[in-house]
């Protein structure tokens, strides 16, 4: 009878720390997404603001990954990849997923400068100091509307 008692209380000891160890990981999974979110799919207000942090960190020298999945109005969605170790990025663009592109494929941009510039109707990404580009130029890499904004 005494052996039995001694493993209920074992059997219970355990069940409560797995429900700790549980209830403690969801936790911090909640912190974590809302703390940071590094796939940008909705282009809206919220993304917007984690596109320009990661220009603010990059400015700062810090490092940064996103993931920007961009719709497109006829076909398949455009993948960005971005990476970045605060001295110089990498965006790669992947539309191989939209049938209608006109040069389907991957583009990989390594570059030394981004920027967040306002326009009448949008917020643009745009790229410069490149391995693709001439002196000067700057490379629109994806938009925000601003009316989904």
């Amino acid at each position: 009878m005494k052996f039995r008692t001694w493993i209920i209380i074992v059997q219970l000891f355990m069940i409560a720390v797995l429900v700790g160890v549980l209830a403690a990981d969801l936790g911090e999974t909640g912190s974590d997404e809302s703390k940071h979110d590094d796939i940008l799919i909705h282009f809206d207000q919220k993304d917007l603001n984690r596109m320009k942090e990661t220009v603010q960190r990059f400015s700062e020298r810090k490092g940064d990954n996103l993931m920007l999945i961009e719709p497109t109005t006829d076909s398949g969605r455009l993948i960005h990849d971005f990476y970045s170790n605060g001295k110089e990025l990498h965006w790669v663009k992947d539309d191989t997923r939209d049938a209608w592109s006109s040069s389907p494929g991957k583009i990989e941009y390594v570059c030394k400068a981004i920027e967040l510039i306002e326009t009448g109707e949008r917020f643009n990404v745009e790229l410069s100091q490149c391995n693709v580009q001439s002196d000067g130029e700057k490379i629109n890499v994806i938009s925000f509307l601003k009316e989904r904004l």
